[in-house]
């Protein structure tokens, strides 16, 4: 069984990367690379998922000490590295619609009746995509 420190460091060598190279891959200090592989500190939630994703692993292969790394890990860490980029520039594209629909329910220019057919046609859409 190995440890996260364990894990982290032969990733890292196997990859050729400098401790210094991690921490900027996973946006982190030098420092703090090594005291994860030191076994000084353990990462946190947030911070196995940005060390996971710069090594090309999954956060669970890091995180459970049972399991062993294999080629199918690789396949699960990009699908993970996928979907938290599609969950970011969906966060991104929600908050800029949500900046537009206020601008929009703020101006004097739409009257009530417009803002109230544009808010009806919203939920709509948004009851369908709730399957409801």
């Amino acid at each position: 069984m190995k440890t996260i420190s364990v894990k982290i460091r032969e990733r890292r060598v196997e990859l050729g990367l400098s401790q210094k190279a991690l921490a900027e891959k996973s946006e982190l200090s030098s420092r703090s690379v090594f005291a994860y592989e030191a076994g000084e500190k353990v990462p946190r939630p947030a911070t196995v998922i940005r060390i996971a994703a710069a090594l090309g692993v999954s956060p669970e292969y890091l995180t459970n000490d049972g399991m062993e790394y294999d080629e199918n890990d690789i396949r699960s860490a990009y699908l993970f590295a996928e979907d938290k980029r599609f969950s970011e520039q969906v966060e991104k594209s929600a908050s800029a619609l949500l900046s537009d629909n206020i601008a929009f329910f703020r101006s004097t220019v739409a009257t009530q009746a417009e803002k109230d057919s544009f808010f009806e046609g919203i939920m709509r859409a948004y009851l369908m995509c709730k399957g409801k």
